[in-house]
């Protein structure tokens, strides 16, 4: 969600999704591991959820700082013109 930052989410290993399939049909999907942890951070997404919004106060003061940190290094780079293709700022 933020380039160059990851931090760990806590997620169940095992979930039940229910959903309606391109035909609009109700459908249900049991998923654990991989396939789990994937279903739950799109659904996030979709809930308009970022990964900080699951951090406890001490994680998230730590974040805050990183990012900070994060901002002003892109904010420089983006002075010099040196970012990289995929952060180019669009008109």
């Amino acid at each position: 969600s933020i380039p160059e930052y990851y931090e760990m989410v806590t997620r169940p290993a095992e979930i039940k999704v229910r959903y309606l399939d391109r035909q609009g049909q109700p459908s249900e999907i049991h998923a654990t591991g991989l396939m789990a942890t994937c279903l739950q951070h799109e659904i996030d997404h979709l809930n308009g959820e970022l990964f900080i919004d699951k951090m406890g106060s001490l994680g998230l003061a730590r974040s805050k700082r990183d990012l900070e940190k994060f901002r002003a290094d892109f904010e420089k780079d983006k002075k010099k013109g040196a970012l990289p293709p995929d952060l180019q700022p669009v008109d």
